[in-house]
């Protein structure tokens, strides 16, 4: 009798800590509590804090950065600007030696048209020295002609070293031409050997922006902007 009346209630009692320890503590401050419900198992640090946290990091701080967009200005491979023909002409002595980069229809055609022009008017005195040096040429005594004759070998010896002048930065010019098409610059050898054409005909190709392998990003060819 005594056990079993220690056992109930003095040990085993169930209103003495059994209910307190529900009533007060089980359901009021621990199981049911803010804590579980809205502490921590719903809580905004989950959820909100760093569920959103983590979306606006991959999205606006890093996945969208202004790194490969808006950082750097025009994307990898982008087509050289197109110039009008002074600016084209100016460039195409700016980039005497560059065998490198690209040029545009414009950077090269503009400069060819140019070149012509220019030959043609040093052809003038050639051709003036041929008129005159004819016409009071003698063929019986085979005397005259000497005043037009000189002109036109001073008519010649300018032609001769503008085009000697113009070698270099034609060849050039067309090589880069040929990069902005994506095609070897070694194409241009073809001209000595009187298959020029087939360069020429390469450099009225559109632009490819593949081209963008014959690129020297530390030294590119200069553009209207450095002018």
């Amino acid at each position: 009798m005594s056990y079993n009346n220690y056992d109930s209630n003095q040990y085993g009692g169930q209103s003495g800590y059994g209910q307190s320890g529900q009533g007060g503590y089980g359901q009021g401050g621990y199981d049911q509590g803010a804590y579980q419900q809205q502490g921590y198992g719903q809580g905004a640090y989950q959820q909100q804090g760093y569920g959103q946290a983590q979306s606006g990091y991959g999205q606006q701080d890093y996945g969208q950065a202004a790194y490969g967009q808006a950082g750097y200005g025009a994307p990898v491979g982008a087509p050289r600007p197109p110039v009008s023909f002074m600016p084209a002409v100016k460039l195409f002595f700016k980039n005497y030696a560059k065998f490198d980069g690209r040029a545009n229809r414009g950077e090269f055609w503009y400069p060819y048209l140019f070149n012509m022009i220019v030959v043609f008017v040093l052809m003038i005195p050639v051709l003036i020295g041929a008129v005159v040096a004819g016409a009071s040429y003698d063929p019986y005594t085979g005397s005259g002609g000497g005043g037009g004759a000189a002109i036109a070998v001073i008519g010649y010896v300018l032609l001769g070293l503008y085009g000697l002048a113009m070698t270099v930065p034609t060849y050039s010019s067309m090589i880069r031409r040929l990069h902005d098409t994506n095609k070897s610059g070694w194409l241009a050898l073809l001209v000595p050997f009187g298959l020029g054409i087939i360069p020429l005909i390469m450099c009225i190709m559109d632009s490819d922006p593949a081209g963008v392998q014959y690129d020297n990003p530390s030294n590119p060819p200069a553009t209207e902007a450095d002018l």
